[in-house]
């Protein structure tokens, strides 16, 4: 709640605030920053999926764009169950990728999606 006061600074600050307040909680604000969703992540696989993700590489960023290469490249991956389950599409979302060290080691990746609004697992993909 905020409480203004008469003065015209005041009325200024209050509009402000009243501002801010609304915009804490609309759908397009980041609440969760990505270092945040990267421990999230990090602890998801180790925990519920025995991933040793200290010999992993982490690729993420504000614009998902290894999803979206991804995506790209194989696009029948948004028809699987689990995909269209997360509903991405209808989300604001951190795609973290992981990625083993090792250049020699093939599959054991993964994907963890993190909603960004409210910093709940969406869902993963686990690579084979």
């Amino acid at each position: 709640q905020v409480s203004c006061g008469l003065s015209i600074i005041n009325s200024i600050s209050c509009l402000i605030g009243v501002y801010s307040l609304k915009e804490r909680g609309s759908k397009g604000l980041q609440v969760i920053s990505l270092e945040k969703a990267i421990v999230v992540a990090k602890d998801i696989l180790r925990n519920q999926n025995g991933y040793d993700v200290e010999s992993m590489n982490i690729d993420a960023d504000d614009t998902n764009s290894k999803w979206n290469q991804y995506v790209v490249s194989v696009p029948q991956v948004l028809k699987q169950d689990a995909v269209e389950h997360m509903r991405l599409g209808q989300r604001n979302y951190w795609a973290i990728y992981f990625y083993p060290k090792d250049k020699n080691v093939f599959g054991g990746d993964a994907y963890v999606f993190i909603d960004k609004n409210t910093g709940e697992v969406i869902g993963k993909i686990l690579g084979s």
